[in-house]
This record gives C-alpha cells, sequence and structure tokens, in this order.
C-alpha cells in the first residue's frame, strides 16, 4: 500500500466517492493518517491537508504559512511518516495543484486521486 499511487477514472455517479470513503475508512480503521479532500482553492486543499495530518499551519509569530511552505511541510511530512492522500474529482484541481501532486508522489507518499475526467 505505502509508496503507490492510483488514479482511478469514471463517469459521474460510478461509484468513485462511494469507494474513496470506504478507503478512507479502511486506512484510519488499520491505524494509518489519512487526508481525504475534495476540490477547492489550492491553499484550501493544502491547509486541509495539513490540518488532517495535523501538521502546523502557522510559523512561530503566528503567521499563517504560506502556500509554498505548507507545500513544503507536507512533503517532510510525507517522507517521514505512512500518511495517505485521497483526493476526490482531482480533475477539479488546477495544474498547479496537479503538478505539486506530481511533485509529491516522486517523493513516494501513497495517492489515491479520482477523476471523472483525468487531465
Amino acid at each position: 500500500m505505502a509508496n503507490g499511487a492510483i488514479l482511478i477514472a469514471g463517469e459521474d455517479g460510478s461509484g468513485k466517492s462511494v469507494l474513496a470513503i470506504a478507503v478512507v475508512e479502511k486506512l484510519q480503521a488499520d491505524g494509518f493518517t489519512v487526508a481525504f479532500i475534495e476540490p477547492a482553492t489550492p491553499k484550501q486543499m493544502l491547509l486541509e491537508i495539513a490540518h488532517q495530518f495535523d501538521i502546523p499551519t502557522e510559523d512561530l509569530e503566528g503567521k499563517s504559512l504560506t502556500a509554498d511552505k505548507l507545500k513544503r511541510a507536507i512533503a517532510t511530512y510525507c517522507e517521514s511518516n505512512t500518511a495517505f492522500l485521497i483526493l476526490d474529482d482531482a480533475h477539479a484541481c488546477d495544474t498547479k495543484f496537479r503538478m505539486w501532486l506530481k511533485q509529491l508522489r516522486r517523493s513516494d507518499a501513497p495517492m489515491l486521486l479520482l477523476a471523472t475526467d483525468p487531465p
């Protein structure tokens, strides 16, 4: 399961989201850390991942981390923890976010992406 990536593509209503929820529940029941997110703005998705991985989103001075700092914090966390990233409706994410996911994948972060029309 670790260090792998899966893309599941299917038509609207084919059960991708139901499958994603079942996978999240199974991984969590097995004791794994999981971030399950849906498309939003890139910053909102990064904040949601950080929140679900219990990664601080503020610096020592109480200032919110920038998107770049959040990306680095998440990547660092994934390098030292087996944490799964599950993204529903991945086709709706902007190009820069998808490129970041690709970089994260290169560092062996396990992920499950679900999409209607994968780019």
